[in-house]
C-alpha cells in the first residue's frame, strides 16, 4: 500500500441524475428521484478514488460502512456534485466523509 493520502484530501465527482437512477423496484419507478442506492453507488465510487490511489497493483480494497441522511431531492437531468474528503487513516483503515450537492 502507498501511503499517498492524508486527512483533508478531497476526491469530487459530478452525476447526471440518469433514467437508471430512479428510485425504481422491479422495473416500476416509485419515486421520479435520485434513488438512494444509486447515491451510495456514486459516493461509493467516489472514495475508492482513495483507494485506487493508494493500493498497490496485488492488493484491493473493501467498503466496510456507509451513512447517507437525505436532505433534499435530486431530479431527472440534474447534476449532482459528490465531494469525499479523508477523515482519518489508521494503519489500513480509510475514513472519508462525503457531502453531494444538486
Amino acid at each position: 500500500m502507498k501511503n499517498v493520502v492524508k486527512p483533508g484530501d478531497r476526491k469530487k465527482i459530478v452525476r447526471k441524475v440518469l433514467p437508471e437512477d430512479l428510485a425504481a423496484f422491479q422495473g416500476t419507478v416509485v419515486h421520479p428521484v435520485y434513488a438512494t442506492f444509486s447515491l451510495a453507488r456514486d459516493v461509493e465510487w467516489t472514495t475508492r478514488q482513495f483507494i485506487i490511489d493508494m493500493c498497490d497493483d496485488t492488493e484491493e480494497g473493501i467498503g466496510t460502512f456507509l451513512s447517507i441522511d437525505h436532505r433534499s431531492p435530486a431530479l431527472l437531468d440534474e447534476e449532482v456534485i459528490i465531494t469525499a474528503w479523508v477523515d482519518q487513516l489508521n494503519d489500513n483503515e480509510l475514513i472519508c466523509f462525503f457531502e453531494a450537492k444538486g
